[in-house]
């Protein structure tokens, strides 16, 4: 063997092309060709030689997978492969975020739990116990929440979420005092935080459970001051207020100015010196002439013949059908009966109704923007991306959104 020459690893040897190929899906995956590299990762899983790596490849697969049922049947491949290893661990964790996504909570947190050990210690562990945390709100186990969320508060990555998870546990369980005061301490801690708005919304329903009227206000106003096209504050109707009162003020004070002035000099004048001189001499005097008589009766009955016609059915025939065309949608009693859907924002403008879709869609939900009529006005409705079969599906299906904070609202669906 010539000097410095390396011997041949046996091992590493049959792995040359497993590699080659992990490398340009890695790459194909960086350069946005996701199918491509899917293609690749599901290669490697059935041809490389170690159990870890072909879990490693079914994982990668499983998240590059274009359906929720593609990616389970990906991790689960993962985790038959080396049950045991850590791509088996992280393939527990993605499940669970993906029964978590279908609303399917329990099973979610049971395969959290189960890998919850294994991952202590790694950066997976803080997203284990983060949807632990969710999971927990989504099947109303607030107390079990409130210690989750305490938890992960010591983690920077998550202290923000962490935070203003407490306050909105102990909100759901009842306890609006001690959710008023986690609250604060987020918006002490974090005055320009993500979850600033939210924060000050919570603060507002807890302080007006407590009935604390001047701490209730106090947050309005400051909600309405540093957040005022959140849909946060739209929800709670602060910004609308203020936007119609300072158009009805504007136009108030040049429009009494201005009108008063002309209307008493140039009206009174002519209104009395032209009105009074004809008014005596020339139509007292035709009125006596004999021969003008049976002319003003004729006239008279046929003004009387032609003016009711006119003037009747055409007010009645322009005004009942006026309101046909706003009645059909007050149909919602019958409706509620088939198909539903779940709305989760109105707003009047569209950036508001993509502010709430893009934070849904950050949490792992679906939805999406529909201009609806309300009259002469157009509104921007932010619903569920699935429909629902009946009125009881969609409010189970609403479990997810409120759970990490979002009210909904069913609706029948064929609004």
């Amino acid at each position: 063997m010539a000097p410095g020459a390396r011997a041949a690893d046996p091992i590493s040897a049959p792995h040359a092309s497993t590699n080659v190929d992990l490398s340009r899906a890695a790459l194909m995956v960086r350069q946005g060709h996701e199918e491509g590299a899917l293609g690749l990762y599901k290669l490697v899983a059935s041809n490389a030689v170690s159990p870890e790596v072909r879990s490693a490849a079914w994982l990668s697969a499983g998240r590059l997978a274009p359906t929720a049922a593609e990616a389970e049947a990906s991790y689960r491949h993962s985790q038959e492969q080396h049950p045991m290893g850590m791509s088996a661990a992280e393939a527990g964790l993605e499940l669970g975020k993906l029964y978590f996504a279908q609303g399917n909570y329990k099973t979610a947190d049971q395969v959290l739990a189960s890998v919850q050990n294994r991952l202590m210690g790694t950066p997976s562990a803080t997203q284990v116990n983060l949807f632990r945390a969710r999971t927990a709100m989504a099947l109303r186990m607030y107390g079990p929440a409130a210690v989750v969320w305490k938890d992960l508060g010591r983690a920077r990555s998550t202290s923000q979420r962490a935070d203003y998870g407490v306050g909105q546990a102990l909100l759901a369980d009842g306890n609006p005092a001690s959710a008023l005061a986690a609250f604060d301490r987020y918006t002490q801690s974090y005055p320009a935080g993500d979850y600033l708005a939210a924060a000050l919304a919570g603060s507002i329903r807890a302080a007006g459970k407590t009935g604390e009227k001047d701490r209730l206000n106090e947050r309005k106003a400051r909600l309405a001051m540093v957040a005022p096209g959140s849909w946060e504050a739209e929800e709670l109707k602060l910004v609308a207020p203020p936007a119609r009162s300072a158009v009805a003020t504007a136009p108030m004070h040049p429009a009494v100015a201005p009108v008063s002035k002309p209307s008493v000099a140039p009206a009174s004048k002519p209104a009395v010196a032209p009105l009074s001189k004809p008014s005596v001499a020339p139509l007292s005097r035709p009125a006596v002439s004999p021969g003008a008589k049976p002319a003003a009766a004729a006239a008279a009955k046929a003004r009387s013949a032609s003016v009711p016609p006119p003037r009747m059915p055409a007010v009645k025939k322009e005004q009942e059908p006026a309101p046909k065309p706003v009645e059909p949608p007050a149909t919602h009693e019958g409706a509620a009966a088939g198909s539903a859907y779940l709305q989760l924002g109105l707003f009047s403008t569209r950036d508001h109704a993509e502010k709430l879709v893009s934070d849904l869609k950050g949490r792992g939900l679906a939805a999406t923007v529909h201009e609806v009529a309300s009259g002469p006005r157009r509104l921007f409705q932010v619903r569920s991306e699935d429909n629902f079969s009946d009125a009881a599906s969609a409010r189970a299906a609403g479990e997810r959104f409120r759970a990490v904070g979002f009210k909904t609202q069913v609706k029948p669906g064929n609004e």
